[in-house]
C-alpha cells in the first residue's frame, strides 16, 4: 500500500493504471504510423477486459453473490480475475485479424502485451521489496475480557487477523462477513485486532456487531501495522496453521473475496 496522508492506495491499482496508460500510449503511437484512429477500440477493449475480470471472479463464487445480485457491482471487495481480463482483451484484439483489420489488431495487441508485461513485472517488484514479515510475531496484548493473549497460542490452526477501527466505514461494512465466516469456517481462528481505540469504544462496537470479546484484541500502540508495514484500514492477514503468512487483503472484504483468500491457506 502507498500511504498518502490518511489514505492508503493499493500498489496493484497504481501499477494497473500506469500499465494501461503506457500500453494505450504505445498502441496509439503505432496506429498513428499507419494513420489509424484507435480511441474507440481502446475504450471497448478496456471495458471488455474490466467487465470480464469482474465476472471471472464472480463466477468462481456464485453462492456468495446469489443472495444479493447488486453486490456484483460493488467492486470495493477487490474481486477481480486478472487472467480472465487479459485473456478477454487478447481475444478482442485477435478479432481484428479475423476481420482482416491487421494494422488495428497489431496496434491493440502491442498495447495489451505491454500492459500485461508492466502489470506482472510491477507486481513482482512490489512483492519482492515490500513483502511483510512472513510469520506471526511473538507479541502479546489484552482482549476485551482483560485476558493476556498472544499469537504464540494460536499455533495449530489457520489464523485470520483483521485490523480495524470503529470509525472506518469499510471496517464497519465488512464486520457481518467476518462474524458469519467464523461460524462457516470452524477450522479457522479469527482475531479482530482493534487499532488504537479505547477499550470502552471497542466493547460497544463489538457488542453491537456480535464480535466475540475473547477474539477481540486491543492494539493500543498500533504494533501490528508497524510490524507488517500495512497501514491502511481495514487490512486482513491470512496465516496458515504454522503461523506463516499466506495472503494479505488491503481493503474491504466480501463473502466472496474472503472465501478467495481463505482458499490460499493450506489446510
Amino acid at each position: 500500500m502507498l500511504q498518502l496522508g490518511p489514505f492508503a492506495v493499493p500498489w496493484a491499482l497504481l501499477i494497473l493504471l500506469a500499465a494501461l496508460q503506457f500500453g494505450s500510449w504505445l498502441a496509439h503511437k503505432l496506429a498513428a504510423v499507419h494513420q489509424l484512429e484507435l480511441k474507440q477500440h481502446v475504450y471497448w477493449l478496456c471495458t471488455a477486459g474490466l467487465v470480464a475480470a469482474r465476472l471471472g471472479f464472480v463466477l468462481q463464487y456464485p453462492q456468495a453473490y446469489a443472495n444479493d445480485l447488486l453486490s456484483v457491482l460493488d467492486i470495493r471487495d477487490g474481486g477481480w480475475s486478472a487472467s480472465t481480463g487479459f485473456a478477454t482483451a487478447t481475444l478482442y484484439t485477435l478479432s481484428f485479424w479475423l476481420r482482416a483489420q491487421y494494422r488495428v489488431g497489431q496496434a491493440l495487441m502491442l498495447g495489451v502485451a505491454t500492459t500485461a508485461l508492466i502489470w506482472w513485472a510491477g507486481l513482482a517488484i512490489v512483492q519482492q521489496f515490500s513483502a511483510p514479515p512472513s510469520a506471526l510475531p511473538a507479541w502479546s496484548t489484552l482482549n476485551l475480557q482483560g485476558d493476556h493473549v498472544s499469537f504464540a497460542a494460536l499455533q495449530g490452526k489457520p489464523v485470520v487477523v483483521n485490523l480495524w477501527a470503529s470509525w472506518c466505514p469499510p471496517c464497519v461494512r465488512e464486520m457481518p462477513v467476518l462474524v458469519q465466516a467464523q461460524q462457516a469456517y470452524p477450522d479457522v481462528q479469527f482475531i479482530w485486532l482493534n487499532q488504537q481505540e479505547a477499550a470502552a469504544t471497542v466493547a460497544r462496537f463489538a457488542s453491537l456487531h456480535g464480535i466475540p470479546a475473547v477474539q477481540t484484541w486491543l492494539d493500543a500502540q498500533g504494533f501490528m501495522p508497524q510490524h507488517t508495514g500495512q497501514n491502511g484500514l481495514p487490512t486482513t492477514l491470512f496465516y496458515d496453521a504454522a503461523g506463516q503468512l499466506q495472503a494479505v487483503r488491503n481493503g474491504e472484504l466480501s463473502a466472496a473475496s474472503l472465501q478467495h483468500y481463505l482458499q490460499q491457506i493450506p489446510r
